[in-house]
C-alpha cells in the first residue's frame, strides 16, 4: 500500500491579524480562480455548441467579481502596511512571498478597468466557439472567425497596453487556436 507522506504547509505568522487578514483575502481570490478554472475546463470539454455566449457571459461575471477582489482598497492598504513589515522578524519567508504575491496581483490589477477584463472573458469564449468550429473544417476560413479574431486581437492589444506589455499579432501562424498573439516584458 502506497503511504502519502504529510507535510507542513507555509508557516504563517498568525499572530499578526493582518497578515490573517491578507491570507484570507487570498484565499478567497484563489477559490474565485478555482472556479473560473472549472468553467473554462468544461467550456474546452463538455459545453454543447453553441453555448459560447452563456458561458462568455458567466466567465465575465465572474472575471468582474475576481477583478473587484484583486482591486479592493483594503487589500491595497493591507499590502502597503505589511511590505516593510514583513522584512523584519518575526515575519517568516511564506509572510513575505504572501505580500510579494498579493502585491504583484494587485497591481496588475489595478492597471486594468473592470469593464475591460470582463469584455477578455467574453471574448475569449466565443473565440473558442469559432475555433472549435474552424478545426472542424480542417482550419479553413470560417464566416464568423475573421471578426472574432479581430475584436480578440484589439482587446488583447488593449490589455497588452494597460499591462505595459507588447503585443504582436501573429497572422502568420496556422490556426491552431482562437488567436495568435505574443507577449514580451517591457524592456
Amino acid at each position: 500500500m502506497l503511504k502519502q507522506e504529510i507535510t507542513a504547509g507555509p508557516r504563517f505568522t498568525s499572530s499578526d491579524e493582518h497578515i490573517g487578514e491578507l491570507l484570507s483575502h487570498m484565499h478567497e481570490i484563489a477559490d474565485l480562480s478555482a472556479l473560473d478554472a472549472l468553467s473554462g475546463w468544461d467550456q474546452n470539454t463538455a459545453m454543447p455548441e453553441g453555448g459560447s455566449e452563456m458561458r462568455g457571459a458567466q466567465q465575465a461575471t465572474l472575471q468582474g467579481v475576481l477583478h473587484e477582489r484583486w482591486t479592493a482598497p483594503r487589500l491595497g492598504s493591507l499590502l502597503d502596511e505589511l511590505s516593510e513589515k514583513v522584512l523584519h522578524a518575526p515575519y517568516t519567508d511564506a509572510d513575505r512571498g504572501l505580500v510579494r504575491e498579493g502585491r504583484r496581483g494587485y497591481d496588475r490589477a489595478t492597471k486594468l478597468p473592470r469593464a475591460l477584463v470582463e469584455e477578455m472573458a467574453r471574448v475569449s469564449s466565443a473565440s473558442f466557439d469559432v475555433w472549435r468550429r474552424a478545426r472542424e473544417y480542417g482550419g479553413c476560413f470560417l464566416p464568423g472567425r475573421a471578426f472574432s479574431c479581430r475584436t480578440a486581437s484589439g482587446v488583447m492589444q488593449e490589455y497588452a497596453e494597460r499591462d505595459g506589455l507588447r503585443f504582436r499579432a501573429r497572422p502568420d501562424r496556422p490556426i491552431a487556436a482562437p488567436i495568435y498573439y505574443e507577449f514580451w516584458q517591457p524592456i
